[in-house]
């Protein structure tokens, strides 16, 4: 209801995150499940991946050793395209580029979703 009265809605770790990484959620299923449960969650209209060398990423965040992390960002390179429109941005720049990177892409997208619901043809994409 929320997107459909055009609010910016925002989530942190999107059902992609449970296919990359099913036992942070304690889940223990066959990947055929989470795929099939996957079709029945609501697809996002930009899902954003944060990215950074994996050593940079441990420093920062130890949880995981460095080899799990490269190989999460490679799979959620690769499962992204399954989740429609997708950015993945580079942190090793200021906080401020970073923000002003996925700040641009989402005005973007509001801006070709107006321009589509005002049937004008104009908007980026």
């Amino acid at each position: 209801p929320a997107t459909a009265r055009t609010t910016l809605v925002l989530g942190e770790r999107y059902f992609a995150d449970v296919i990359v990484n099913p036992a942070r959620y304690g889940f223990a299923v066959p990947a055929w499940l989470l795929r099939m449960t996957a079709a029945l969650v609501p697809q996002p209209d930009l899902t954003v991946l944060l990215a950074n060398d994996p050593a940079v990423i441990h420093a920062r965040k130890p949880e995981l050793p460095v080899d799990e992390i490269a190989d999460q960002l490679q799979r959620f390179a690769a499962e992204l395209p399954a989740w429609g429109e997708h950015l993945t941005v580079r942190t090793d720049v200021p906080p401020a580029a970073v923000a002003a990177r996925i700040s641009a892409r989402v005005i973007e997208l509001c801006a070709a979703r107006t321009a589509r619901r005002l049937g004008t043809g104009a908007g980026g994409g």
